[in-house]
């Protein structure tokens, strides 16, 4: 598993440097096998810049020249990115300064002029920094949020001088399979309160709701779900989400799977996202019937074991619970409504199942060594407030169909204070 060090001291921030977190990861029995910077030494500390785009103006079939405001002062700049355009906030190498990495693909912009117009800098693409992005095209330049500082280093608005940390963890700690788990972890170890995120609970504008029926209890003995309506799905990912994906091995694909995806790191629970048009009547949590069939997400058509858990309408199976979803019910550039799913699974229900249709997925992975059975609620309400807060739409109630007495009860541990003292 990697993770983003910078990630991490959002939950929690001890006074040590990287070396002494690690060596207390590798302590705690998560080995760390690996750290190494986000960006490397790209460039000096002051090379690239946040600017804002003042002016765009077509130069040749490709080239445009702008004017671009670094804060102190505006450059002239020749750009030929396809996203070039008036207002847009930038990163910027100035004419002045040069970047000092052999890994870079930066120009020194000292004397370079085109078609006689002098270009004062560079507006740099991820690639251009070493970061290559896979949302867009890495000929792009980057678009930074329109609230990025005019004049603040890249470096240090992208907090390029972030570590990834890349540890193993064991089976017997699935605890530690998300930020949060291992955040708690270092919390201890280091006498720190462990503090909760806070997630801000959104208002019910719609009471639009589905028939849920689970008819294998104890092998799911909470399932809760939400409908969200008139949602736009085609906004893209906001860049603070891209690139703590990014440090975290995870590939940025759309809104609702990278939301999907920045849940399951920072919680450890999986969600599911149904489009909710093409769900027929209710959701059914049952068994596979004998030769059942469902073309995964992958594009694999699976013909289904009898003792594998899955999750189906009154018409067709939507996905194989707690592995992966189906292709037909995934959400797509047209869908407007969804279903969110989150879920307790018993490992015993999902152990083996991923390896009988040659998967491996971060929820099997998850599910099979157990996560924690109330974290569920946490994971709905976060996913809902970060697709309304992005993706807009209207929310409607909390559908929670909860077995007390299969959901796993803790565990109370009696501590005699004499026996610690030891």
């Amino acid at each position: 598993m990697k993770l983003s060090e910078a990630w991490l001291r959002e939950w929690v921030n001890p006074d040590i440097d990287t070396e002494t977190l690690a060596e207390q990861l590798t302590l705690s029995g998560l080995a760390v096998e690996n750290v190494i910077t986000v960006a490397g030494n790209y460039c000096a500390k002051e090379d690239v810049v946040v600017g804002k785009i003042i002016e765009c103006k077509p130069l040749t079939r490709n080239l445009s020249t702008t004017r671009v405001h670094i804060g102190e002062r505006v450059l002239n700049i020749v750009c030929g990115a396809e996203n070039c355009r008036k207002d847009l906030k930038v990163a910027v190498s100035r004419r002045d300064q040069h970047l000092n990495s052999d890994n870079c693909s930066l120009p020194d912009h000292k004397s370079n002029s085109i078609l006689t117009i002098t270009s004062e800098g560079k507006l740099c693409s991820f690639a251009d920094l070493g970061l290559p992005d896979n949302h867009l095209h890495n000929d792009y330049i980057i678009e930074l949020p329109t609230s990025a500082p005019l004049g603040m280093n890249i470096r240090d608005y992208l907090q390029l001088d972030d570590k990834i940390i890349e540890i193993n963890v064991p089976p017997n700690r699935a605890d530690c399979l998300s930020i949060c788990g291992i955040a708690r972890e270092i919390a201890a170890r280091n006498k720190l309160q462990f503090k909760e995120r806070i997630i801000t609970f959104q208002k019910i504008r719609v009471e639009d709701i589905l028939p849920i029926r689970v008819e294998v209890s104890e092998a799911c003995p909470r399932y809760l779900a939400r409908l969200l309506k008139d949602i736009n799905v085609n906004v893209p990912t906001p860049l603070w989400i891209r690139e703590k994906l990014r440090r975290c091995d995870m590939i940025s694909d759309n809104i609702v799977m990278d939301i999907h995806n920045y849940i399951l790191i920072e919680l450890g629970q999986p969600i599911q996202v149904y489009d909710r048009k093409i769900i027929d009547g209710s959701i059914i949590v049952r068994m596979a019937h004998p030769d059942e069939r469902l073309v995964l997400k992958n594009g694999y058509p699976a013909k289904l074991k009898s003792n594998t858990l899955v999750v189906a309408d009154n018409n067709q199976v939507l996905a194989l619970a707690g592995i992966i979803g189906g292709q037909r019910s995934m959400v797509h550039s047209n869908t407007t409504d969804i279903l969110l799913e989150s879920s307790f699974y018993s490992p015993e229900f999902i152990i083996g199942r991923a390896g009988h249709y040659g998967l491996h997925t971060p929820a099997s992975h998850r599910y099979e060594r157990g996560i924690d059975p109330l974290i569920q609620y946490k994971a709905i309400e976060m996913a809902t407030e970060l697709l309304h807060n992005i993706c807009g739409g209207q929310v409607g109630p909390l559908i929670d169909v909860t077995n007390p007495i299969l959901v796993p009860k803790g565990i109370s541990i009696i501590l005699r204070r004499k026996k610690i003292d030891l």
